[in-house]
């Protein structure tokens, strides 16, 4: 019996700190800030690293950091895909302010950056990134004295990159590092840093999950395990380099001096019950992602927050910690949080446009995920609500009205978002020689927050992402719409700021006027006679496939617009190198 405690004894000291149980926080002095190191791990979601309870061993050393930090439970990113997150994460705002929400689009140039701001106080700053997002052309660089890009650079070499720069900076030179790790991303398992770890023999890369949803393997998701597998290979790559990195750190004793934060822009679907790949929902797999703050000399050590919270409070978190006051922000730091006292109610997260748009509101176990005020492609969606814990599939929309009322209104509240109309046409004028015209009469005290395409928005021109025309013109009662020849259907969303559907519309037309199928709502129901006047919409609309032959089809739904000067795309946009462009079609995010 001796000889088993013995055992024990030896056992839990061999594991180490690794296995202390983290306790709930509470309130301690926080020393003040001189050095803080940023990183983020692009695509990490929290609950494949063990120090949230993942059982598969890819995170030993981020395990044994957690002890020495304050780890929050219940994390949302801002975006998610990689260039709106990561904006947010360093300017402190939402994707529809900071205006880095499409492929080709460049953060405001009126944004404050967190760099910037510590550069002007005597900060030596440098960051380390490996993706196009996060590079000089989409205005990424902005503050950093060092900026270093190249394009999936292994973990191994950002590590040795952070290395040398910290070891080169005077003591007495105040820093800011930020890092970002590529490595968790698909394609896995590139030559020039094998991550296969996990995976079977009979799953190698490189892997990218476009090549795997083109073979149909979303079909059988046994062998999407193979995806997965190589993803937490990839977490186990970046550790054992933050390890290394956390060593050098300690061995020139910059450790204990520095506010290190380990973070990530978004999540990632993995497989059955989810989908695949990012950027496509609001499912908790892709918005939710881990966070870690160690104080200098590991104040906090070893405990919770359960506190919802966002990435982009940490740009005023950072700033309030190194005694400098913030910028304004969407959501304010965390810091009185730690101090004990409340933290935000609720917190928001916008898709941007990766492939469609989507506005979550997250109080609690509660989301309200809400339709597109815009979108690229034509998704259909629906609002619904959803309880964290009982389900992303079940919906909740029609069971609990109080609580759908309840979250609208505090983002209303926010003055992130104004509660609108959105009335969504959808043609198709294949035998059609002319345009018809569509004409949209506005009731008085009626605005028009937004008139947008709905399909083929952006087209990729000499390197640029731009807008297609708009084919729309405002009148003194309303606008007048243009509803080209086209071979597929193609549509506009004109957002009105009134909750009542209220608008009259007229077509006129050529000469096949009479051929054309004037539909209205989501039954599709006929109008003979023109004009029409909206009188109702139901709260919610069902995906429909479009009639045959031509057509114009015109639904009312309600929506949140962005009710911010400017909102949505920058007035800048990105101009993209070939290279930048072949990377980003190998990762699937361009088809053009």
């Amino acid at each position: 019996m001796r000889l088993n405690r013995l055992w024990i004894v030896l056992l839990l000291s061999l594991l180490g700190p690794a296995c202390a149980k983290q306790q709930a926080y509470r309130p301690v002095p926080l020393p003040p800030v001189r050095h803080v190191v940023l990183i983020s791990i692009d695509s990490l979601r929290p609950d494949h690293l063990g120090v949230y309870g993942y059982p598969r061993p890819t995170s030993p050393r981020l395990d044994a950091f957690a002890q020495d930090a304050i780890r929050f439970d219940r994390v949302y990113s801002s975006a998610n895909w990689t260039l709106p997150a990561h904006a947010g994460l360093l300017t402190g705002r939402m994707s529809s302010a900071h205006g880095a929400i499409l492929l080709g689009s460049v953060v405001r140039a009126e944004m404050p950056f967190v760099s910037e701001s510590l550069q002007a106080n005597g900060f030596a700053t440098a960051a380390f990134t490996t993706h196009s997002f996060l590079s000089q052309t989409h205005g990424m660089s902005r503050g950093f004295d060092t900026f270093d890009y190249e394009q999936e650079s292994p973990a191994p070499k950002v590590t040795g990159k952070a290395i040398d720069w910290l070891n080169r900076q005077p003591a007495e030179k105040p820093t800011f590092l930020f890092l970002h790790y590529f490595d968790v991303h698909y394609p896995y398992g590139r030559p020039d840093a094998p991550v296969e770890q996990f995976a079977k023999p009979d799953c190698r890369g490189p892997v990218n999950v476009g090549q795997l949803l083109t073979a149909g393997l979303q079909q059988d998701w046994k062998k999407f395990e193979c995806y997965k597998d190589l993803y937490d290979s990839g977490i186990a790559l970046v550790d054992r380099e933050l390890g290394r990195l956390f060593d050098a750190m300690k061995q020139s004793g910059r450790y204990d001096d520095t506010l290190i934060v380990v973070t990530a822009d978004h999540g990632e679907l993995l497989g059955k019950g989810e989908g695949a790949t990012h950027g496509i929902s609001m499912q908790e797999a892709e918005i939710r992602v881990p966070l870690l703050l160690k104080w200098p000399r590991s104040a906090g050590r070893n405990t919770t927050v359960a506190q919802v919270v966002n990435t982009i409070q940490l740009p005023a978190t950072i700033l309030e910690a190194v005694g400098l006051n913030s910028f304004p922000t969407d959501l304010p730091s965390l810091q009185p949080l730690l101090a004990g006292k409340p933290g935000v109610s609720w917190v928001g997260c916008e898709t941007g446009n990766m492939g469609y748009q989507e506005i979550a509101i997250i109080r609690g176990d509660d989301k309200l995920i809400l339709p597109p005020p815009y979108r690229i492609i034509d998704m259909k969606m629906t609002p619904k609500l959803v309880n964290i814990k009982k389900g992303e599939t079940i919906d909740l929309w029609t069971k609990n009205p109080e609580v759908v009322a309840d979250l609208l209104a505090l983002a209303e509240k926010s003055g992130w978002y104004g509660r609108g109309t959105a009335y969504e046409i959808d043609y198709s004028l294949t035998k059609s020689a002319r345009p018809l015209f569509l004409h949209a009469e506005l009731p008085p005290g009626a605005k028009v927050v937004q008139v947008r395409p709905i399909n083929r928005q952006f087209e990729l021109s000499g390197g640029r992402l731009v807008q297609v025309p708009e084919a729309f013109k405002q009148q003194a009662d309303g606008i007048d719409i243009r509803l080209d020849p086209t071979k597929k259907g193609e549509g506009f969303l004109i957002i009105v700021e009134k909750p009542d559907p209220a608008l009259r519309f007229d077509v006129e037309g050529n000469e096949n006027r009479g051929a054309v199928k004037l539909l209205a709502g989501p039954d599709r129901e006929a109008w003979s006679d023109s004009p029409f006047e909206f009188e109702a919409f139901e709260d919610r609309w069902q995906p429909a496939e479009p009639p045959a032959g031509d057509y114009v089809w015109i639904r009312a739904y309600p929506v949140l617009h962005l009710n911010r000067p400017g909102a949505g795309l920058s007035t800048e946009a990105a101009v993209m190198t070939p290279e930048q462009q072949r990377v980003l079609r190998s990762l699937g995010y361009l088809s053009m």
